[in-house]
């Protein structure tokens, strides 16, 4: 009565104050001589035993197990039979000179460091009555090589292998619900691991160092992937991430610098923070989840990117200075392409844009220097784009609130712009040197700031007759421009709008313009004749100044406008000509009056004329609209230019 008393007190002082915090209750010799060390536990009503250390603490004694431990299932003592249910917390803990272990089916708990730093342990054998292996079970065992872990197992608790540095192979079992943290960290030879589809996660720096992994299966149930997952898993050749996976944490594949190809499931909506640092060796990524973001950024030797059908949005820089790029398609399914998304992309050298596509970020193809063929799939999809026309904000600050699309796009050649088109926007095609020619259909109503800046190549442009705007710097520096249509819908020609397109030699303002921008004819050298409409109301400072071969100056105006001394800094050397009975007004008109000849009538010589109104010869204005009968001013009559007085 006295013993069982005895034994009930220790039992219930142990559940008080935690197992491991006593000294060990009993020892007992093993069959071959070998001590084991013993707590007393209590499972449905009946007394069980739990391996443990010698001492009150884990460090009391060093190596008080060595050599090749086999554990009992049951042990005689005082005349009464025990089972060994589970190994405690740090019970073999530090032992260096421990080399083998065999647990038997009656342990059910391997407890938390039960192993910890056995650094010469080279077998474990757990029999299938192990249900769980507690957290770093076997922490720093660096002489271990393999281990089989029963399908009886589980839960194993985080670094539970932590640095077992010689582990070549394991296999999870297929139970198993969690890859715990740091579960495999630093195991540096482990090339072969076998995870089960029952595993939902997997957790931060779970195979963080597995330098000789070379290829891993995440199983179709997992949905995330944690922290440092798999970093500085160096010989990591190609990764498949399921449809299951809804998110990667910060650096999960960070190191992995055999990387080379990668394929991206369906659900994927979560990716933290470098998630892909330093894989610059991957050359090939396929996208099968909704929205793309910048993960891959940077990475220069991608060469091949396969937008899936899935893919709805490709975000920020998606692709921003993947230089090694050379093609894209964009599938039907996408939606927006996101600010700066292939920016810097120097390589890229061909795109196709699926018809569904909305919005097009600013400076989306930013530095593509070698883009010379856009293909969009569906040209009617062009009128569903957010095409402010072609762009949406500038994404920093300034004055020209747009961005750009194809800015310093230097090989773009051939540009087919869409009849469903209705604007083009600040800065779309600004330094395409290579563009030689444009046609804006009649859907386009505006061509924004610096639309063809710097289009050094462009010889000819046709400007449809919808636009109600040229914005200021559209046609810059367009040198090689010989020939500009600008359609009657023109109203405003803004500041800057042709400045230094040295290549025009003459130039028709239709009837509709009402105001001619500071410098928007300036610097075209070689531009010998300009004809200015009765609508014109408004001619800005520099207009046409630095025009130095301009001979003639042709304004249907009989009231002068107001001008600068530089709107026209060729005057003594041009001849202006003037409506009929005008020439008095233009000869007294502050900076009119420099020109060297004064004219009326148009440069054909033609003063006036007497027209029957019943005949049938076709009669036309200057934008060559149909007339009923001659208006007063400059009229096709016959084919030729006449100017009517009356």
């Amino acid at each position: 009565m006295k013993q069982y008393l005895y034994s009930m007190s220790i039992i219930v002082l142990m559940n008080m104050i935690g197992l491991n915090a006593l000294a060990h209750a009993i020892e007992v010799k093993n069959d071959d001589g070998v001590t084991i060390y013993y707590l007393w536990t209590w499972t449905n009503n009946q007394q069980e035993l739990m391996v443990s250390f010698r001492g009150s603490s884990f460090n009391s004694y060093e190596n008080e197990y060595s050599g090749d431990i086999v554990i009992p299932d049951k042990v005689s003592y005082n005349g009464n039979i025990y089972e060994v249910t589970s190994i405690g917390t740090d019970a073999f803990i530090d032992c260096s000179d421990l080399t083998s272990i065999k647990i038997p089916s009656s342990v059910t708990k391997i407890g938390g460091t039960a192993f910890g730093r056995c650094t010469n342990l080279t077998s474990v054998t757990i029999s299938d009555g192990v249900t769980s292996i507690g957290s770093s079970a076997f922490y720093g065992c660096s002489s271990l090589t393999s281990i089989n872990i029963p399908n009886s197992v589980a839960s194993i608790g985080s670094s539970a292998f932590y640095g077992c540095s010689s582990l070549t192979s394991i296999n999870i079992p297929s139970g198993i619900a969690n890859i715990g943290d740091y579960l495999f960290y630093d195991c540096s030879n482990l090339n072969s691991v076998n995870i089960p589809n029952s595993v939902t996660s997997i957790g931060s720096g779970a195979f963080y160092g597995c330098s000789n992994l070379t290829s891993i299966t995440i199983p179709s149930g997992a949905a995330s992937i944690g922290e440092n997952a798999f970093a500085g898993c160096t010989n990591l050749l190609s990764i498949s991430i399921p449809n299951s996976v809804t998110s990667i944490g910060k650096w999960a594949f960070s190191g992995c610098s055999g990387l080379v190809s990668i394929i991206i499931g369906s659900s994927l909506s979560s990716v933290g923070q470098e998630a892909f640092k330093d894989c610059d060796n991957i050359n090939f990524v396929e996208f099968h989840c909704k929205g793309i973001g910048s993960w891959f950024a940077s990475k220069k030797n991608i060469q091949n990117v396969v937008i899936g059908e899935e893919v709805t949005s490709i975000g920020y820089g998606a692709f921003r200075n993947c230089s090694g790029l050379t093609s894209v398609i964009i599938g039907n399914s996408v939606t927006s392409i996101g600010e700066e998304a292939f920016m810097d992309c120097s390589s890229l050298t061909s795109i196709t844009i699926g018809k569904s596509v909305k919005e097009i970020g600013s400076d989306a193809f930013y530095g593509c220097s070698s883009l010379n063929s856009v293909y969009i799939s569906d040209i009617a999809a062009w009128c569903n784009i957010d095409f402010k026309s072609i762009l949406s904000p500038f994404w920093y600050s300034y004055p020209y609130e747009e961005g750009h699309l194809f800015m310093d796009g230097e090989e773009i050649k051939d540009l087919i712009i869409p009849n469903s088109v209705t604007s083009i926007g600040a800065f779309t095609f600004n330094i395409c040197r290579g563009l030689t020619s444009v046609v804006i259909p009649n859907s386009v109503t505006s061509i924004g700031y610096w639309a063809f800046n710097g289009c050094t190549g462009l010889t000819s442009a046709s400007i449809g007759n919808s636009v109600e705007i040229i914005e200021d710097g559209a046609f810059k520096v367009c040198s090689g421009l010989q020939s500009v249509s600008i359609s009657n819908s023109v109203t405003i020609i803004g500041s800057n709008a042709f400045l230094g397109c040295s290549g025009l030699t003459s130039i028709t303002i239709p009837n509709s313009v009402t105001s001619i921008g500071n410098s928007a004819f300036s610097d075209c050298s070689g531009l010998t004749s300009i004809t200015i409409p009765n609508s014109v109301t408004t001619i800005g400072s520099n207009a046409f100044n630095k025009c130095g071969n301009l001979t003639s100056v042709v304004i249907d105006k009989e009231i002068p406008i107001s001008i600068e001394i530089y709107t026209f800094s060729n005057r003594r050397n041009a001849t202006l000509y003037v409506p009929i009975g005008s020439s008095s007004s233009y000869k007294s008109a502050d900076y009119w009056k420099d020109f060297k000849n004064i004219i009326e009538g148009e440069p054909s010589g033609i003063q006036n004329i007497t027209f029957d109104k019943d005949t049938n010869i076709p009669i036309y204005d200057l934008n060559g609209r149909r007339l009923d009968s001659p208006q007063r001013g400059i009229n096709i009559i016959g084919g030729k230019k006449v100017v009517v007085k009356d």
